[in-house]
């Protein structure tokens, strides 16, 4: 008798688990929600960042000798032998930069909701022919944070796909107004042979109405000089004299955003300005997995099948993600691949796509590093990871510029932080001409910037100190 009524209460408790765990994977989720609430009330502070490293005083002193950045970088970043272990498809979608699929878009309604809001404003505008809801978007958020891909998204949503230009920065930046207005022509004209044949370019008095801009990174066309804004103004130029006609999404980098708004007040140009938020934990359970399983893989976690795992261990996985990477989409894609410890995988091939069970990629959960040694950084270093934040990327010369230091000892700590991982050069060059005006000879100059997997971290530190 009381095996069968033991038997019974188990049989009661099986029915009612799969509820029970659905609460609780709701109370997971829950918690990154009031943790974006309580962003959203200190928005205005700037004390934002996207680690959740804690920070507490290290009683020891000195200060941060090279191993122990290269321990936080070991810590932070994947194994070279995961990458190269990973389907080519597998890296593109966690690692790579891509284009608008809208197959993988997921939330931003409140952002998308005030997009529609700034574009009704100026198709009203363009009806009563005056210069009502002329402005257009701006969009700024923490560097992959998503804005380009929101900037895409909003573009191709509620305007015609073949009207959409793309402006882009030289790689490492310009305050140059010539450069600027060669990136226009290059945007208008993707076609280099148009304008050398009898195809007359386009330009833009000649643009069709509702044409649509994107401005991606606007912290490349500034910088921290005498005459670092001269293209910025430009711009605004081009926006109050255009927005009627065309309508303009820019995106910029939120610490840049702050800084160049002390000098020229953007918030008066735009119709909207967007906060490219930072997504739960739920929405990230959803882009992980939806690019995931897109690939065929299957991923293993300690001992559960990725087929057998319970809506609540997910939601325990993911809420682990979000709290690693605050909700920056850039960087809980990337610390996925980070947390991958071995690689299995069938077919190797280049395919765009795999077929289903192609293979198995073993999973840690995601760890929070210490980081508190980061306090005791060299105070030369942090002022030139500062502007790494702000510009993004950076040649020598650039650095040189705009701390007004051309010395040795810049030149010294930028090889020492490339000794350690700090920055990484990258795949792009700065072509620099001879100072011989005779010679039509071009040189090639390095461009550097922040290394992506320790970036977010540096950014906190900043933000810790109240730097940004």
């Amino acid at each position: 008798k009381k095996t069968r009524r033991r038997g019974a209460i188990l049989e009661r408790l099986k029915s009612i688990k799969p509820g029970v765990r659905g609460r609780i994977a709701k109370i997971w989720y829950r918690k990154s929600e009031s943790f974006l609430s309580a962003r959203k009330l200190t928005l205005s502070t700037g004390r934002l960042g996207v680690s959740a490293a804690l920070w507490q005083v290290d009683d020891e002193e000195g200060q941060m000798r090279m191993d122990e950045f290269l321990n936080i970088l070991e810590a932070v970043s994947p194994e070279a032998r995961i990458i190269d272990a990973l389907p080519f498809y597998y890296r593109q979608l966690f690692i790579g930069k891509q284009n608008v699929d809208r197959a993988f878009w997921t939330g931003r309604q409140t952002a998308l909701a005030d997009a529609e809001k700034a574009v009704k404003w100026f198709r009203l505008g363009l009806t009563r022919k005056d210069i009502f809801g002329s402005g257009g978007l701006l969009i700024a958020g923490e560097q992959n944070s998503g804005k380009t891909y929101l900037s895409q998204y909003i573009a191709g949503k509620f305007f015609d796909k073949k009207k959409i230009y793309q402006i882009n920065a030289p790689d490492v930046g310009s305050i140059n107004i010539d450069d600027f207005e060669d990136a226009v022509v290059k945007a208008l004209n993707p076609d280099q042979a148009n304008i050398e044949s009898d195809v007359e370019p386009k330009t833009l008095s000649t643009l069709s109405p509702e044409s649509v801009f994107i401005i991606n990174d606007l912290e490349l066309w500034w910088e921290r000089s005498d005459s670092g804004l001269t293209v910025i103004k430009q711009i605004l130029r081009m926006i109050n004299k255009y927005s009627n006609k065309y309508f303009f999404i820019v995106n910029i980098n939120i610490y840049s955003y702050r800084y160049i708004n002390r000098f020229v007040p953007l918030e008066k140009v735009f119709l909207k300005i967007l906060d490219c938020e930072p997504f739960n934990a739920e929405e990230l359970k959803d882009i992980i997995l939806f690019r995931h399983k897109s690939t065929g893989l299957k991923y293993k976690l300690k001992n559960h099948r990725e087929d057998d795992m319970s809506v609540w261990r997910q939601a325990q996985l993911f809420s682990k993600y979000f709290n690693y990477s605050k909700g920056n989409i850039g960087v809980a894609l990337q610390a996925w691949v980070g947390n991958i410890e071995s690689v299995n995988v069938v077919d190797k091939s280049g395919d765009i796509s795999f077929r289903k069970d192609s293979g198995r990629i073993i999973i840690k959960e995601p760890k929070i590093p210490d980081l508190s040694r980061l306090k005791y950084m060299d105070p030369d270093w942090l002022l030139i990871i500062l502007q790494f934040i702000l510009h993004k990327r950076l040649s020598v010369e650039k650095i040189a510029r705009i701390s007004a230091d051309s010395s040795n000892d810049l030149k010294r700590h930028l090889r020492d932080m490339i000794r350690v991982g700090v920055i990484v050069k990258t795949q792009k060059i700065r072509p620099v001409r001879s100072v011989d005006e005779q010679s039509e000879t071009e040189s090639e100059e390095p461009i550097f910037e922040l290394n992506s997997f320790l970036r977010p971290h540096l950014v906190n530190e900043m933000v810790e100190r109240n730097i940004l």
